[in-house]
């Protein structure tokens, strides 16, 4: 059993200026604080399993669709190199790879311009080529899927 639980969710205002001063990040004020925390897409916690004491953090902040910026990764000193931060890191990747969307897209060679511009911004996972057309799978945030599927439904 892990030594460390992770929940979802912000800490108050206190908690962060205290965990972040606990590893020496820079300095921020209790009202920003305020103002900001809440706004994150999303946010987890770490706590020690035994005790129930918070020991870290971690925020995803961005627009949701394309911007997916990871932020206040705090692990306090004490609690450091025994998996916590693998843990906070690991449920804010899997959140955003929730954010992405794999589609299959089919083109017929003379489309050229569609299959050029359906490969910008996205990972192209697999294209093959058959007798008449072009076939990618592709991987990308909900809103460039979206953009792409709109341009090819035109």
């Amino acid at each position: 059993m892990s030594l460390f639980e992770i929940k979802s969710g912000t800490p108050s205002a206190e908690e962060f200026l205290y965990l972040r001063n606990t590893v020496e990040m820079g300095t921020r004020s209790l009202e920003g604080a305020k103002k900001g925390l809440g706004n994150e897409l999303y946010g987890v916690l770490l706590y020690l399993r035994d005790s129930g004491e918070l020991v870290g953090m971690g925020r995803i902040v961005g627009d949701g669709g394309t911007v997916f910026h990871i932020c206040d990764m705090v692990v306090k000193p004490d609690c450091q190199k025994k998996g916590g931060g693998t843990m906070s890191m690991n449920e804010l990747m899997n959140i955003i790879d929730e954010s992405y969307e794999v589609v299959d897209l089919k083109f017929s060679y003379s489309d050229s311009k569609a299959i050029a511009q359906a490969q910008v911004g996205v990972d192209v996972l697999e294209r093959s080529y058959n007798n008449d057309h072009v076939q990618l799978k592709v991987k990308g945030s909900s809103w460039r899927i979206n953009q792409i599927l709109s341009s090819i439904n035109k």
